[in-house]
């Protein structure tokens, strides 16, 4: 029958094979080696339960050694000691898959638990592990945690009962370790009797008191403040623990770092191997931080760049106060945010504040053109010999091609399935590392589109993941203006997490309307412990303001050689008058671009353009576009139109396209046609417009000529619906659209980068 059909008396044990005892049952090979955690899918060699569950533990603890700045968040966020955290999270990682004591878990695998444990059983497995382990921890588990007198209570005021519902916090997080809180029934509690045997209440009961004892839980007590104090800190810390776990055992259920082993050991013997392969293990995931290179400063990071704009002076000098802050850097299009943005995430890098850096874009377009522009720079952020792992983040990065080329080759999981539709852990992870979406907030640096982020903040699998990279990172929000008001209330639940975790987020825009930017700031204040009266933005254009604990401040800067501009403006109802100034546009040797508000749009433009331009001097460019094809013309329409397009490449070049060029591309055009749209867009759209200095341009002036319904005094209320049916559905409060227009047509013109707070 195996192994496991023989116990022996500690005494006999240590006389027959004179070794020295350490664990703390009575027999060996205890109770708790004889159930499976991991079991090969053809034979029945299997990995026992009290390993993996060691192996998730040690991972935990070697994250939270080298893993930089998270140790000190999570202590930050939780109101511990670190060397708290530091023992506390591996042992409830220990604990993660406490489900899978129960008899039906074990009977997926009648062969394996009859060769385990000499037990035959016909229980149906209909509720998932980690649901039968979280009701494990709050049916009897923490019962007797408290009944051994592992944490003196010393008299304080809290009864067992509330000490009880603190720990169940992290409890329920680590029974959260596939992704997602398990959902519980609500007559779970009356099965506990059916999913656990006496016996295997005894053996995960046997299993925590020596995993408490090999972790010295017992000597550790909690800190001596008052208890009622730990609730708040436990629950905000809650979900930071969760992704630990749910990082921890997705490693720990790789059998090329964690190789499966039947026979039983000593915990202490298998622990001190564990913790060798976790850091290993960890190291080979490309999940230790990357150390940052000693200089800092807008010259280490931009050396090809001469003289930096007021706002990147700034950001190399400005003082970075311990603990979290929010940055709102207001300035023009082509002002350099991106690079003064760099520089902060660089020198709060080497500040000991961050480990990691996230930048979160509008689009898949512009969240490529990012990734493309960091090439260089992301080399100058570590130093020599580090090896940082740089991830783009967006739906279709897999048809990225330098992306993918960029892409080491993977270790191979193996895939299996337990039974019963239950995937393994092993089988999430190679669906994770296969959509690298899901890792790219643990990444050195990662470019994707801002929803990568604020699904940190979502009810959708692996969120928690994805909040333990956020509190790890400085998270750089570009185009801060362009979000839906959906997709902003979000993005505002992510910045107050990171004020929580003691994090930084920076936030860039050219036409950011006060009334957002107040509220975002009350987030942040929210998040940071603070309660600041309300207080009217300054004015003042550019501008950088920064938020702290107990604090806003702002400073005025001065606007950037060579980007200020006024843009000649003419509005028109007739649709051949855009077409003329396209055309002449291109006869003269210069390029141009209509922006259209819909694809449909865009394709009929498009085919009123063909017959005056030649196929090889029109291009069409929107989101509908196969993603194969989009990612071709986006690269043609960089190399035509970007800075390094000459003037043989622009000669009669006319780019047709949707918002996808608006924002966060670097284009350049010498005139431009744009459907009416919102105030910041058009600002952004005319930011497009001789945005480099080109010797010999062939069009002299900046000009942007508005198509739509021109502002009457009396507008009828299809005044914009009637112009564009379907724009109409896009922006819908049309009153704004109106008041555009209007102030459009009296100033015609518009200065950059001083019209901006107005027109916004």
């Amino acid at each position: 029958m195996g192994f496991f059909r023989d116990t022996w008396i500690i005494d006999d044990y240590v006389q027959k094979n004179g070794v020295k005892m350490v664990a703390f049952n009575d027999v060996f090979p205890p109770s708790y080696l004889k159930y499976w955690g991991k079991a090969d899918k053809t034979t029945t060699a299997c990995h026992l339960l009290a390993f993996h569950q060691l192996d998730c533990a040690a991972v935990a603890r070697a994250l939270l050694e080298r893993g930089g700045v998270l140790r000190p968040r999570l202590a930050l966020a939780s109101g511990l000691d670190e060397s708290f955290v530091q023992i506390m999270a591996p042992f409830f990682a220990g604990l993660h898959d406490i489900g899978k004591f129960a008899v039906p878990f074990q009977n997926l695998r009648p062969d394996v638990l009859k060769l385990l444990a000499d037990r035959v059983s016909v229980k149906p497995y209909h509720h998932r592990h980690d649901v039968m382990g979280v009701e494990a921890w709050s049916g009897f588990l923490i019962d007797e945690w408290l009944g051994k007198g592992w944490f003196d209570l010393d008299g304080r005021s809290l009864d067992r009962d509330d000490f009880g519902d603190i720990i169940k916090n992290w409890a329920d997080a680590s029974g959260g370790h596939h992704g997602r809180p398990p959902e519980r029934p609500p007559y779970s509690k009356y099965l506990l009797n059916e999913w656990f045997e006496p016996q295997d209440k005894e053996a995960l009961l046997s299993y925590a008191i020596d995993l408490a004892g090999l972790f010295s839980v017992d000597a550790v007590g909690f800190p001596k403040i008052d208890l009622y104090d730990l609730r708040p800190g436990f629950q905000k810390s809650s979900w930071t623990i969760a992704g630990l776990i749910v990082i921890a055992d997705w490693i720990a259920s790789n059998p090329t770092y964690f190789p499966h082993i039947d026979q039983p050991m000593f915990l202490d013997e298998y622990w001190g191997e564990a913790k060798k392969k976790a850091v290993a293990a960890i190291e080979q995931s490309g999940l230790t931080p990357s150390r940052h290179s000693a200089a800092t400063g807008f010259r280490s990071l931009f050396p090809e760049i001469g003289v930096p704009s007021p706002l990147q002076q700034f950001a190399s000098e400005c003082v970075l106060a311990p603990g979290a802050k929010l940055f709102i850097l207001e300035d023009a299009t082509g002002s350099g945010k991106t690079e003064a943005s760099m520089v902060l995430a660089h020198r709060l890098m080497a500040a000991g504040e961050a480990d990691t850096i996230f930048i979160g874009l509008p689009t898949m377009a512009t969240a490529n053109a990012m990734y493309k522009r960091l090439v260089q720079c992301r080399e100058r952020l570590f130093a020599p010999g580090e090896s940082p792992s740089f991830v783009l983040a967006h739906g279709s990065r897999r048809l990225h091609r330098e992306f993918q080329s960029s892409i080491l080759s993977p270790i191979p999981v193996p895939r299996g399935e337990y039974g019963s539709g239950e995937e393994t852990g092993a089988t999430q992870c190679t669906a994770w590392l296969a959509d690298n979406n899901k890792k790219s907030l643990l990444g050195s640096v990662g470019v994707g589109t801002v929803d990568q982020a604020v699904m940190g903040v979502l009810p959708v699998p692996h969120q928690s993941m994805r909040l333990l990279g956020l509190c790890r990172s400085v998270l750089i929000v570009d185009e801060v203006h362009a979000y839906d008001e959906y997709l902003t209330r979000l993005l505002e639940g992510v910045i107050e997490f990171q004020a929580m975790m003691g994090g930084t987020t920076i936030l860039l825009s050219a036409t950011l309307p006060g009334r957002l930017k107040i509220k975002l700031v009350e987030r942040f204040d929210h998040g940071a412990g603070e309660i600041l009266s309300a207080r009217s933005p300054d004015s003042s254009y550019p501008l950088a303001t920064v938020a702290v604990r107990g604090g806003v401040s702002e400073s005025p800067l001065a606007v950037r050689a060579g980007v200020s501009k006024t843009v000649r403006v003419d509005l028109t109802a007739r649709v051949e008058d855009a077409v003329e100034g396209l055309a002449n546009t291109a006869l003269a040797g210069g390029c141009a671009c209509w922006v259209r508000n819909t694809v449909d749009d865009a394709l009929e433009a498009y085919a009123q353009l063909s017959g005056l331009v030649g196929p090889d001097k029109l291009t069409l460019f929107h989101a509908r576009m196969a993603m194969g094809d989009r990612l071709e013309v986006e690269s043609e329409a960089l190399s035509v139109f970007g800075p390094d397009g000459g003037p043989e490449e622009r000669n009669g070049r006319i780019l047709v396209a949707t918002q996808v060029v608006e924002q966060s591309l670097d284009l350049d055009f010498d005139f431009m046609v744009s459907d009416l749209c919102p105030a910041d867009l058009i600002i952004q759209r005319a930011g497009r417009l001789h945005r480099h200095g080109r010797p010999g341009r062939p069009v002299s002036d900046p000009r942007i000529v508005i198509l739509g319904p021109l502002p009457a005094d009396d507008p009828p209320a299809d005044w914009y619906s009637a112009f564009f049916p379907g724009g109409a559905w896009v922006y819908r409060i049309h009153r704004r659209l109106w008041l555009t227009a209007r102030w459009l047509a009296e100033h015609q013109r518009l200065a950059i980068p001083g019209d901006g707070r107005r027109l916004v």
